[in-house]
């Protein structure tokens, strides 16, 4: 069920009257809370949730986490100990010797995180009925938008009912599904605006004239409509009787506030002895946690409880859990901000500065977690150069879980900032490291070959000029090239790898001078020089059989060498005329990269078989490595080459419709069962080609 409305006209009251109402059934109950504050933390929402069921407390050690996790994955599935490394990994819970080492790429370990969470989740709707609510998906990010696409694919066959609420900017993926449905909530006619009205009065009825103006100024927003309630009943402006409520003489012009902003306001400065306590949890965030905020706040311990506990009682804040351990939430996103936006804008920057040292110093699980949290306080205070390494931290940090969009986010945030200082040669050094991390981002995200792609590598190659090490050097001439050739600019692609090839002579580095080699060879084959590609491949090959430890340390530029020389090789045989040296060499290339076991590097050697199939009239041997190539690559997120092998012509067994689907949004929801089911089985009929 998506639950669609503007801010505060009633769609988590909803959700959780619903959770309310089938409070005493057999259930398991699933919360998912999406922030503004994480929009660029990638799974934020699953990982709370996931900390809040396993129990953990701040001073739990890392084995005592690991205990909890544990005992959190026992309910739902067996083999707890293949996905508890992926678990504590996600968690970012040292795991020490505990369990076997895995040698996983980003990709690989995203993959199989997501994985584990999906399987996780349906262990739980074996068991019994799961009620999902996910609350504020307008404010999800990219990572966990994935994950919820795939729950709702895997949710057909389970006993779930899952809300999603959002705000209607928000475009939801799923609309048009046969288990979706939707309910857009409107606002709330005079009729009703009167009956909760009674409902906060507790059936009180109030003067017609304080009834008439709380009518007009909520416009039938719920929200309002209970604070401004409130909010008169607290001003002192009327006095109760046996019958209700009436007026003390006549009403003040200003009695009744115009707003929400004010009517949220004036219930905090009646709540003045504790409105400063509010406003300091809410430059925490929406959400905040005793031991935090005291940590700030550096009051008595006993003085903030019962601070807390008069927020709590005017309904401003809930609590979970007791303290230390107790997490506050503000009632409303709209309540955290009016109390935030109460804040002069030096004491604002005074309170992030405090609460960034404040988790620097106290806090460090959340600093390895959530370096983007510590960034962004650092930002809102004004300081500057600490803000910058959290933004790169957290950069780098995204990147290690192939969470590229949330990198993308993180590392503009930081080059932004760099930006804004006076040019030095440490601000240009800092500038580079975000820009070499930004690149690969970049590639992933958007493809080589957009020119903001080609952009960032180029700048990065400007600031690097003749100086960094060699391993920068390279990094940057690879994405320069790659973006190059994957826009066609041949003539431009090969300059580059002529510069890798002075660059590898330079420093006289085997492992750079096979790579260079290879992309000339590449080159070379694509103008359509096949005797001088030949030449570039096969030395390739020569380097990568007499180097072979030093050729496998540079496996990070993209692919292995040697298999995706020995692909461009078989293609470069098969145009010069020897079809059976050219089929010989494919079938290296695919055995090398089947026993490497690399998911990027299979693909390729999948591809190149497709392709050579397709070059040489051997539609048969195409169609099949290219049905291969596209359940691969769709199984571990290889988006270039699945879209490569839907260009190959197909096996009998696909249907046209199979070939040729254009819903993109019908393919991306089949590939949540690529491994049963890799093509899309689009029943529409597709437009023609």
């Amino acid at each position: 069920m998506l639950i669609s409305g503007e801010p505060g006209i009633g769609k988590s009251h909803l959700a959780a009257a619903l959770a309310e109402r089938i409070a005493g059934e057999p259930h398991t109950r699933l919360r998912y809370q999406c922030s503004p504050y994480h929009t660029n933390s990638a799974l934020r929402p699953f990982i709370a949730q996931l900390e809040r069921a396993a129990g953990f407390k701040a001073d739990d050690t890392s084995e005592q986490r690991l205990d909890k996790l544990e005992a959190l994955l026992a309910m739902s599935a067996s083999g707890v100990q293949a996905v508890a490394p992926l678990f504590a990994a996600l968690l970012s819970i040292p795991a020490g010797e505990r369990y076997p080492p895995q040698s996983l790429s980003p990709i690989q370990q995203r993959r199989r995180t997501l994985a584990a969470l999906l399987d996780q989740f349906e262990g739980l709707a074996r068991k019994q009925p799961v009620l999902l609510l996910c609350e504020d998906v307008h404010w999800a990010d990219a990572t966990s938008l994935e994950l919820l696409d795939l729950t709702v694919e895997r949710m057909r066959q389970l006993p779930v009912l899952a809300l999603f609420t959002f705000r209607p900017e928000f475009e939801p993926p799923w609309t048009g599904l046969p288990n979706v449905s939707i309910l857009s909530l409107g606002r709330l006619d005079r009729d009703e605006v009167e009956s909760m009205v009674a409902q906060v009065t507790g059936g009180r009825i109030l003067p017609a004239e304080v009834m008439k103006q709380i009518v007009a100024k909520t416009d039938g927003n719920a929200l309002f409509v209970e604070e401004l309630t409130k909010a008169v009943l607290e001003g002192g402006i009327l006095v109760e009787d046996a019958e209700g409520y009436r007026l003390d003489g006549p009403l003040p012009p200003l009695a009744i506030p115009a707003t929400l902003q004010d009517s949220l306001m004036s219930r905090l400065d009646r709540l003045a002895p504790v409105k400063e306590i509010g406003q300091i949890g809410a430059a925490i965030g929406r959400d905040f946690s005793f031991s935090l905020l005291r940590a700030v706040v550096g009051r008595d311990e006993t003085a903030l409880k019962h601070a807390l506990a008069q927020l709590e009682q005017a309904e401003l804040v809930f609590r979970r859990g007791e303290p230390p351990e107790a997490v506050y939430s503000f009632k409303h996103a709209l309540v955290r901000d009016a109390a935030y936006e109460s804040l002069l804008k030096s004491r604002r920057q005074q309170l992030h500065g405090q609460i960034a040292r404040a988790l620097e110093e106290r806090f460090a699980d959340i600093v390895a977690s959530q370096p983007e949290i510590v960034a962004h306080h650092f930002t809102e205070a004004g300081l500057v150069d600490p803000a910058i390494d959290y933004w790169l931290k957290a950069g780098h940090l995204a990147l290690s879980r192939s969470a590229n969009a949330e990198a993308v986010k993180h590392l503009g945030q930081g080059i932004e900032l760099t930006r804004s200082q006076t040019p030095t040669a440490k601000r240009i050094r800092k500038e580079l490291d975000f820009y070499l991390a930004l690149g690969p981002a970049m590639a992933a995200t958007e493809g080589y070959a957009t020119p903001e792609t080609l952009r960032v590598f180029s700048h990065a190659r400007d600031l690097l000029g003749e100086g960094g090490t060699p391993a920068e050097q390279m990094t940057v001439l690879w994405g320069v090239y790659l973006a190059h050739l994957m826009r066609a600019e041949n003539i431009a692609a090969r300059e580059v790898a002529h510069r890798c090839l002075a660059l590898a002579a330079e420093h006289e580095h085997p492992g750079m001078l096979a790579l260079a080699n290879r992309f000339m060879g590449q080159t070379l084959w694509t103008m359509g020089a096949f005797v001088d590609a030949r030449f570039y491949l096969e030395r390739t090959l020569d380097l990568c059989a007499a180097n072979q430890e030093t050729i496998t340390s540079y496996r990070s530029f993209g692919t292995d060498d040697e298999v995706s020389a020995l692909s461009a090789l078989s293609r470069t045989l098969l145009l010069l005329g020897y079809p059976e040296q050219a089929a010989a060499v494919a079938g290296q290339a695919l055995a090398r990269a089947r026993s490497l076991g690399l998911a990027f590097t299979t693909a390729f050697a999948l591809d190149g078989e497709a392709l050579l199939g397709a070059l040489g009239a051997d539609l048969k041997r195409a169609a099949v490595h290219a049905d291969e190539a596209m359940a691969h690559s769709i199984e571990h997120s290889l988006a270039d080459y699945e879209q490569r092998a839907r260009f190959i012509p197909p096996t009998r067994d696909r249907t046209y419709a199979e070939r040729h689907c254009s819903d993109r949004a019908h393919q991306k929801r089949e590939s949540a069962h690529a491994l049963s089911r890799p093509f899309c089985r689009c029943p529409r009929e597709p437009r023609p080609a």
